[in-house]
């Protein structure tokens, strides 16, 4: 998925306000393409770790200092506004929606969110799969082991 980088400054919610007022009021056009670009980045950044997250991918530019405050430009931007019936980020809603309706790729995001959210703990579930696997080796060969020693009758 490919999305616009935005940069976000002191002046970001009065002008694109008054952008979004001027696609209601002075266009005919059904497409309403900044106000679909604001309603689709306010679904994105639901948190300032989603904030955070964009800035680092290099979607957001933030001049205005924490995350925080971004998350609430974005969300006082997206409140109250009104999408286009051509809404131009349709096709990437059912994509996602798609992809996310798979159980697999639900469990494989908890899986990477909860349990391997860092480096280390990636490290210490192969230390111990690589311990269980060498205890039930060792386990085999002392069974194998017992039971040549065992008298045939």
């Amino acid at each position: 998925m490919i999305i616009p980088k935005w940069v976000i400054t002191d002046d970001t919610e009065p002008l694109f306000r008054n952008m979004i007022a001027y696609e209601y009021y002075l266009t005919g056009s059904p497409q309403r393409y900044v106000t679909d670009y604001v309603f689709f980045m306010y679904c994105l950044v639901n948190s300032p770790e989603d904030a955070k997250l964009l800035r680092r991918s290099g979607i957001l530019s933030n001049y205005l200092g924490a995350d925080e405050i971004v998350h609430r430009v974005i969300n006082q931007l997206g409140k109250n506004i009104i999408i286009s019936k051509k809404f131009s980020y349709s096709n990437i809603f059912k994509i996602v929606n798609r992809h996310c309706r798979h159980r697999r790729n639900r469990w494989m995001a908890t899986l990477r969110r909860d349990y391997f959210s860092s480096p280390w703990a990636l490290i210490s579930v192969l230390a111990a799969i690589t311990l269980l696997v060498l205890a039930i080796i060792q386990t085999t060969f002392a069974i194998l082991s017992y039971c040549k020693l065992l008298p045939k009758f």
